[in-house]
């Protein structure tokens, strides 16, 4: 009997042994199965901060795009008009815009675009910096191919037409009106320069007279300035016309051998393509140009006459909205009269590369001047607008970047700016 009872004791304490073991294993399948879920959890979490961190990147990436074909396409206000936030998707971003002529933390000349997408708990930046291309085909504010003179008294300087006007009651405005030639440039008495002044490779400059000022640099430049034909438009004649003491106006692509204005007014409207043989602008007659709709090139192949007591009229504050090109020759061989004597304010830009132009001291010009020679008679004054320096795609990506954005307020409305990205 004794052994008996000790073989079901032993039997008691296998199956005791067994349970405890059973229950351990079920609490460590049950802690994996705890850990894995977990795990499983987590991974769930990151995948979809990963998806929505995508998307918050598309976003970001779409709004800098978009904001950067609107200010290629339509211009800075429009872009800076762009109302945010804006839906992509699930997503949304907004765009910061920032100038450099407006925000002290972009340097001048670079425009930042700074874009944050959205669509969850985690938003993503890009930002692209864009830099201004001097491509323009005027890069001065007098340039000559074989000669440059300003008389007594003359003053040149610059001003940025996309501030405004050029400013009134200052002696000078920027410093960026600068003088070249690709031979000699001679200054009479009492000439200011604010730019730099450069002779060609052959070439010196004459600063000996009295009272002359240059703030920027005087030397010798490397290369020549180039001079390209100018390529003029063909259309169909419209023959000659005489105006006395009534209206002309022009607009469009028009073609005249001969325009004779007698106390009369000439309007060219843009956008508009003038081709003239010959135009005389008599005195007390006037020349109105209207670039307000569109940009107006007025191309001189011979005679280009406007006379003493004639008055010129520009509608648009933008030189580069007005071109006048002058295919004719008044120098060595050449029988064309080519005069700028009219009084009043030319916003544009002048370019006679077989032709003397002689600036009147009356005929105010804000752009630009290039030509076979340029004489800037007493007194006289040319004002280059920078905004020549650049072409018509002023823009070029130097740098794209991800950052990590803080919290961006709301734009409310069509305003001109909206602050701040931090960062």
């Amino acid at each position: 009997m004794r052994t008996l009872r000790n073989q079901t004791d032993s039997s008691a304490a296998r199956r005791g042994a067994a349970l405890i073991v059973a229950v351990l294993f079920m609490l460590v399948l049950g802690g994996m199965a705890a850990s894995l879920a977990v795990l499983n959890a987590t991974f769930h979490k990151e995948h979809s901060r990963s998806r929505e961190e995508a998307r918050s990147f598309y976003a970001a990436e779409a709004g800098a795009n978009e904001a950067l074909a609107v200010l290629m396409e339509r211009g800075r206000a429009e872009a800076e008009a762009l109302v945010y936030p804006r839906s992509l998707g699930e997503a949304t971003y907004r765009v910061e815009v920032a100038f450099g002529d407006a925000d002290p933390a972009v340097r001048a000349d670079r425009v930042r675009l700074r874009s944050v997408g959205n669509a969850g708990v985690r938003p993503v930046g890009v930002e692209l910096m864009l830099e201004r291309v001097r491509n323009g085909d005027f890069g001065r504010a007098i340039a000559g191919d074989e000669s440059v003179l300003l008389e007594t008294g003359c003053m040149v300087d610059s001003y940025d037409s996309g501030d405004g006007p050029y400013p009134t009651a200052v002696a000078y405005a920027n410093s960026a009106g600068h003088v070249a030639s690709n031979d000699d440039i001679v200054f009479q008495a009492n000439v200011a320069v604010y730019g730099d002044v450069m002779a060609g490779p052959m070439g010196t400059v004459d600063d000996s007279a009295t009272g002359i000022t240059v703030d920027g640099e005087v030397g010798m430049a490397e290369a020549l300035i180039g001079f390209d034909p100018v390529v003029v438009p063909g259309f169909l004649s419209s023959g000659s016309q005489a105006v006395i003491a009534t209206t002309l106006t022009l607009t469009g692509d028009v073609y005249y051998t001969d325009i004779d204005i007698d106390a009369g007014t000439l309007v060219i409207v843009g956008p508009a393509r003038v081709v003239l043989d010959d135009l005389d602008l008599d005195s007390m007659s006037e020349l109105q140009i209207d670039a307000t709709n569109g940009p107006v090139e007025i191309y001189g192949t011979g005679d280009f006459f406007l006379a003493e007591n004639s008055d010129i009229t520009v509608t648009t504050p933008q030189p580069r909205d007005v071109a006048l090109y002058l295919t004719g020759s008044n120098m060595g061989t050449g029988t064309d009269m080519i005069i700028l004597d009219s009084d009043g304010d030319f916003h544009g830009t002048i370019y006679a590369p077989d032709a003397r132009i002689d600036v009147d001291n009356e005929f105010h010009v804000y752009g630009a001047v290039k030509a076979r020679s340029v004489q800037l008679e007493f007194d006289g004054e040319v004002h280059f607008d920078e905004d020549l320096l650049y072409g018509v795609a002023p823009l070029a990506e130097i740098g794209k970047e991800r950052f990590e954005p803080a919290e961006i307020p709301e734009k409310a409305g069509p305003s001109v700016s909206w602050c701040c990205i931090p960062g």
